[in-house]
């Protein structure tokens, strides 16, 4: 019951109302812009072993080796003594399944830029993103709300780049939504985690997290600097590449994190029956 209050005085928290009410005037006030086709005319052109654009495609190989690590993870009989409840672990791999697929839709994005292509990249690491908040959710107060409100957030942030690439079909692109949804996790994200380093933490080393935004953080930074950092680096590694690489270090930390942390002061689930209930 102390983590359900804790999780409503969380939707009534100021911070959180004051962040719906700026994004409901974004949405709804806000002049609605389409994607810029400069955004697809990336700096470094180079391709290899007759891959366009190589180094954009193979950087997003992090990506299906951490999906794939933590699916294998979380499927092995291990993984029962590091979740409090099986709710957390369908939730990571849900989170961990767009991580893998969204390699594989960022590669095919790179080798063919477009707003079609741009999609099969979008909509996974939406999905990754919406699934690694509600976790947080999980660990920072109640299970069972968090569990509740995945699917319905799932669906709005499906719905979001369904939308805009609607709109830029019909030529009327409109990012304002999908930006929502992209961006507000991680921004509720930070408040949640902050709020769970004053109070009790169900696991050790939730240090983490704060890993995985800080490297969240970099990969925006360099991403809008594509271009500049490529010809900073003499045209050896570009801007995105490079938010492909930090992308791929902050859901590595995610893996590292389920895999070593440990359950603080809370029945395993393994002692209750030796598998994911």
């Amino acid at each position: 019951m102390v983590y359900v209050t804790q999780f409503k005085n969380l939707l009534i928290n100021p911070y959180v109302i004051g962040s719906l009410v700026c994004s409901l005037i974004f949405l709804f006030f806000f002049p609605r812009f389409a994607q810029p086709t400069s955004y697809h005319d990336y700096a470094d052109k180079r391709a290899c072993f007759n891959i366009p654009y190589c180094y954009y495609v193979l950087s997003n190989l992090p990506f299906v080796i951490v999906g794939l690590l933590g699916l294998h993870f979380l499927h092995s009989s291990n993984c029962v003594t590091h979740f409090r409840d099986r709710k957390e672990i369908t939730i990571y791999k849900i989170a961990f399944f767009g991580i893998l697929f969204g390699g594989f839709g960022s590669a095919y994005y790179h080798m063919f830029p477009n707003n079609m292509t741009l999609f099969w990249d979008r909509l996974p690491m939406n999905i990754a993103i919406t699934a690694l908040f509600s976790a947080m959710l999980a660990e920072g107060f109640s299970i069972h709300n968090a569990y509740l409100f995945l699917f319905p957030m799932l669906a709005i942030s499906i719905a979001s780049v369904i939308h805009w690439e609607y709109t830029e079909m019909k030529g009327n692109g409109d990012l304002r939504f999908y930006l929502l949804c992209e961006n507000l996790p991680a921004l509720f994200m930070t408040m949640v985690l902050w709020k769970m380093t004053k109070s009790h933490k169900p696991y050790t080393n939730t240090y983490y997290w704060w890993m995985f935004l800080a490297f969240g953080l970099l990969s925006k930074v360099t991403e809008s600097m594509d271009k500049i950092i490529f010809t900073l680096t003499f045209h050896t590694v570009s801007g995105h590449v490079l938010k492909h690489i930090f992308l791929g270090i902050a859901t590595c930390y995610v893996y590292i994190y389920i895999r070593n942390r440990e359950i603080i002061g809370t029945k395993l689930l393994s002692q209750s029956g030796g598998k994911p209930k």
